[in-house]
């Protein structure tokens, strides 16, 4: 018994790349000649994008004409008033200034705080700083109430 040898020819896969039949690979060459858009079997089959329109753009003569408004005159201001001033609360030198001291150290604080600290202006544990008495100090010292202490 003899035994009968067949080639087969390789199956080819669909959509990778280096794949394509002969047959395609002749399209494309009599294609490139001929300086015409190439289409391939594949491309046969997948459906067309549908294409994007843009509305045209009116002309001067389609566009519709604007209504005129009618002018109102506008009246000149009577004499500008100065705003009124505000009125200043002049406090002892003593009691605008807030004096603090860094009593308890920062380390294992969250980072809030540990920048609060160093917003204030202090820069070593037992310093005593002075700070004016504003809302933004007292909101900063109560958010670190527990590292540092008022002076009086």
């Amino acid at each position: 018994m003899e035994k009968k040898t067949t080639q087969k020819e390789p199956a080819k896969k669909a959509g990778k790349p280096g794949t394509e039949n002969t047959e395609e690979k002749a399209i494309r060459k009599t294609a490139a000649t001929k300086e015409k858009p190439v289409v391939t079997k594949t491309e046969e089959r997948a459906p067309a994008a549908p294409a994007h329109k843009t509305p045209p753009k009116a002309t001067a003569v389609e566009a519709s004409p604007q209504p005129s408004t009618p002018e109102v005159p506008v009246e000149a201001p009577a004499e500008a008033k100065p705003a009124p001033a505000r009125a200043v609360v002049k406090r002892p030198e003593s009691a605008r200034q807030l004096r603090l001291r860094w009593v308890r150290s920062a380390i294992g604080a969250p980072v809030k705080q540990k920048r609060i600290v160093h917003g204030l202006g202090f820069h070593r544990l037992h310093e005593i700083i002075t700070r004016p008495d504003t809302p933004m100090i007292r909101g900063m010292v109560e958010r670190i109430a527990h590292l540092v202490e008022i002076v009086e």
